[in-house]
């Protein structure tokens, strides 16, 4: 084949053109599967309208990689709280153990960390100073939005580390009464933030929004490359057959002249 440097270019641009694409799609995608319960500072008192509550509690951490350090967040909740939920990259759903951490699965396509590994973690919090722990890996998942480790009060314990709740993540009877419930946090001076479905649904949109231009971008340049592609090799067609049916003719008058 003539011009296979062009040949070759043009499938690079193909293949370009496709995973932007894909990239942008799938992006928009996992931006629009966030969303959460609940969470609200930890009460000794809850208000009737109340189907469940699991209490949950967030600490600073540094993940240390051999010489890479990177700024974390682990949470800590029960093992049964079935209103966060985690998936593996099938879509499976994934239970908490006590046997070791949940690590996203963004952490573990970086460092290259699969089940059973051991991670170390720095706590950066004043009152931890500095512990530095090694937990074990039980699982991944795949997390969307603010990927973070995750791991039950009883492995927290074992590791010398007290569980202390600060938040809680709740479920109402039904959706009448969400508001009171609501209403009764809002009322209480030792709440400092709640965020409901909407809430995180608003903010997840925002950032769709922030986000709507790289999409377009994405595209743009996707259909440029597939254009610029699609011309080449249309190009190169075109060549190939002029020089082919030139070829001939040279043959045709040499015979003559022959």
């Amino acid at each position: 084949m003539l011009n296979k440097q062009k040949a070759f270019a043009s499938s690079v641009g193909v293949v370009v053109s496709t995973v932007l694409l894909i990239t942008a799609f799938g992006t928009q995608t996992s931006l629009l599967n966030y969303a959460a319960g609940t969470s609200s500072s930890n009460l000794a008192k809850l208000p009737s309208g109340i189907k469940q509550s699991y209490s949950l509690s967030d600490f600073p951490v540094e993940f240390i990689k051999a010489d890479k350090h990177e700024k974390a967040t682990l949470i800590v909740t029960e093992k049964d709280n079935n209103l966060i939920h985690f998936f593996y990259d099938n879509d499976n759903r994934i239970q908490l153990a006590d046997e070791g951490v949940l690590v996203p699965q963004s952490y573990a396509d970086e460092y290259g960390i699969t089940e059973g590994d051991v991670v170390q973690l720095t706590f950066t919090a004043p009152e931890l100073n500095n512990k530095t722990v090694e937990m074990k890996v039980s699982t991944i998942s795949s997390q969307y939005s603010n990927p973070s480790f995750y791991c039950t009060p009883a492995y927290l314990e074992r590791l010398g580390i007290a569980y202390s709740p600060s938040s809680l993540v709740i479920k109402a009877d039904s959706s009448a009464q969400l508001s009171d419930v609501r209403h009764f946090f809002e009322q209480e001076q030792h709440v400092d933030t709640i965020a409901d479905k909407n809430d995180l649904k608003k903010s997840a949109q925002y950032i769709l929004k922030q986000n709507s231009f790289v999409f377009i971008m994405f595209m743009i340049c996707a259909a440029i490359l597939s254009f610029g592609a699609i011309y080449t090799i249309s190009s190169i067609n075109i060549y190939e057959r002029k020089a082919v049916s030139l070829q001939r003719l040279k043959c045709w008058v040499i015979r003559n002249k022959k």
